[in-house]
């Protein structure tokens, strides 16, 4: 200690040993001076700014006023949607992502954004400054793909479940129309087609017209007899007959006798009975015992 130091202060302040050490070069400081004001900077107002829904908003660059700030500006937010903004710390330029009008998320669900924007330069000093977004309603055009599901097709019905017809051998003038024992509520019909139950195949001279559904043919003496045939339809969407209408088809033949020469009758004495019950007997010519 200097014994030429004046004496301690008790009331001084204790000596921050974090202090950087005095510079004997400073000029001493005048307890005259009046003390230095911290620079006075500050943002200049910021419009409020309006964004339609579904948009990202987008900020401008604060504008500073005033003193020089000290140091670097340093950019932060505050209020009470600050947490659903974004700032660039560095410019000031705040950015909101896009918002549904009808789903609002501000503190206040009325679609108006607040937040504050503060500056703050590298002594501490700040400035703030408020801003609201509010976000624009737009007419919302929403298409909705149709639930196009096709109509269930419903195949032909059979209207007439059987019939049967009688052929004589070697005729060949007739024809069989089944179209009629089919109908279709949802479309036509196309097509028919003819089996025999089992075996498949129709008889050789048994012709078939798949488009009409007209049978024809001449049969032989070799085909009399009865037999089924299976006839189904198919419409226009490919669809069949669940059940078939049956043809039943008889081959008859046909014999005529023609007596050309009777034997004579000759009248006889005939002994007749009547038994039980309630005859009635004719004798004829002749002398007849009854």
């Amino acid at each position: 200690v200097d014994p030429d130091d004046p004496p301690v202060d008790p009331d001084d302040p204790p000596v921050d040993p974090d202090d950087p050490p005095v510079d004997p070069d400073d000029p001493p400081v005048d307890p005259d001076d009046p003390p230095v004001d911290p620079p006075n900077f500050d943002i200049s107002p910021i419009a409020n700014a309006s964004v339609d829904e579904n948009e990202v908003f987008t900020g401008t660059t604060p504008i500073i006023t005033g003193d020089t700030p000290i140091g670097t500006l340093t950019y932060s937010l505050d209020g009470v949607d600050k947490t659903l903004f974004t700032i660039d710390a560095a410019s000031g330029v705040i950015t909101m992502e896009a918002r549904d009008f009808e789903t609002p998320l501000d503190a206040d669900g009325n679609n108006i954004y607040e937040v504050t924007i503060i500056a703050t330069d590298g002594d501490g000093n700040f400035d703030s400054e408020d801003q609201s977004v509010t976000v624009n309603n737009l007419f919302d055009l929403t298409w909705t793909e149709p639930d196009y599901r096709p109509p269930v097709n419903a195949p032909p019905v059979v209207d007439i479940p059987s019939e049967h017809i009688y052929i004589d051998v070697g005729a060949s003038s007739w024809t069989e129309n089944v179209s009629s024992h089919f109908s279709d509520s949802d479309g036509y019909i196309v097509s028919y087609r003819a089996t025999k139950p089992w075996s498949g195949s129709l008889p050789s001279w048994l012709l078939f017209d798949t488009t009409t559904g007209i049978f024809r043919g001449t049969p032989l003496i070799g085909d009399v007899g009865v037999f089924d045939v299976l006839v189904r339809a198919t419409d226009d969407d490919g669809e069949e007959t669940v059940y078939s209408s049956i043809l039943t088809i008889t081959i008859t033949i046909t014999i005529t006798i023609t007596i050309t020469n009777p034997p004579p009758v000759v009248p006889g004495n005939d002994i007749i009975y009547g038994n039980r019950g309630n005859d009635h007997i004719f004798g004829g010519g002749g002398n007849d015992q009854m």
